[in-house]
């Protein structure tokens, strides 16, 4: 049977990272928001492209039985639908999925919105984003023991020990091209990105350093923030709680030895 694993975050959570990472392994299928891109296109909801019986998405024909598909779906950033999307569209799908869900410190996140102008800049939308996001956490959780939680900061800081992990819950051997990439974002033959979101720029300026970097080595970095002390204080006091268990959830979903020496630095 086709195993299908959902990514899902808010927007500049570290899905597409994430995606990538995953995406290129050699024996997975990496699909960037499919749901979004078409909902964006034509304004309709296509479940059954990946969550049907058969699924449709003519990226998904022909798989083998033991096929790993990986979906990644980022929750926000155009509109409040965006920003409240339902990613699966039932209970049933999420049963037969395997979700994996990435946040980031929200601060980090809402700084990445404002660079971007996400939302016109709406704290509000983000919040919600961000929230919509952790209640699917918990509905998953309860419909499917398998739902796991990852944090961006626990993948960049524990690259190897977290990717081996991931294999281990796809059922596939750790492959070294996961941590160094050999080929670019869009110009892997693994991954499918809807023709509209190739030629849209927001793609390519949103994903820039996904686009030009050959590994999560890479990725690491400070910039000056762009965010106001009020919408500091105002993420601190809603969405930091948020995060915070999200990370407790991480620690326990991807435990890592005592003694595990890797640190990315």
């Amino acid at each position: 049977m086709v195993q299908v694993q959902t990514v899902i975050g808010p927007c500049r959570s570290g899905t597409t990272l994430l995606l990538n990472v995953l995406g290129n392994h050699s024996q997975v299928k990496a699909l960037f928001q499919p749901i979004k891109s078409k909902w964006r296109a034509t304004g309709e909801l296509d479940y059954d492209q990946v969550y049907g019986t058969q699924p449709s998405h003519p990226f998904l024909a022909n798989l083998a039985e033991d096929s790993v598909v990986v979906v990644k779906e980022a929750i926000g950033h155009r509109n409040a639908e965006e920003c409240q999307m339902p990613v699966f569209p039932n209970d049933d799908a999420v049963k037969k999925d395997n979700p994996l869900f990435i946040f980031r410190d929200p601060l980090k996140t809402w700084d990445s919105w404002k660079r971007f102008n996400f939302a016109n800049g709406n704290l509000a939308l983000f919040k919600a984003a961000y929230r919509h996001t952790a209640a699917m956490v918990k509905k998953c959780k309860e419909l499917n023991s398998k739902t796991a939680v990852l944090t961006l900061e626990r993948l960049q800081t524990y690259p190897r020990a977290i990717t081996q992990k991931l294999c281990e819950r796809m059922g596939l051997p750790f492959e070294e091209s996961m941590l160094d990439w050999k080929r670019p974002f869009l110009k892997n033959p693994n991954l499918w990105v809807h023709p509209q979101e190739v030629q849209d720029s927001e793609l390519v300026g949103n994903h820039r350093t996904i686009a030009s970097s050959s590994g999560i080595h890479t990725l690491m970095g400070n910039q000056r923030p762009h965010y106001s002390a009020a919408e500091a204080s105002e993420i601190q006091a809603e969405l930091m709680p948020i995060y915070e268990e999200m990370a407790r959830q991480a620690e326990a979903d991807f435990p890592l030895a005592e003694d595990t020496a890797e640190k990315q630095t």
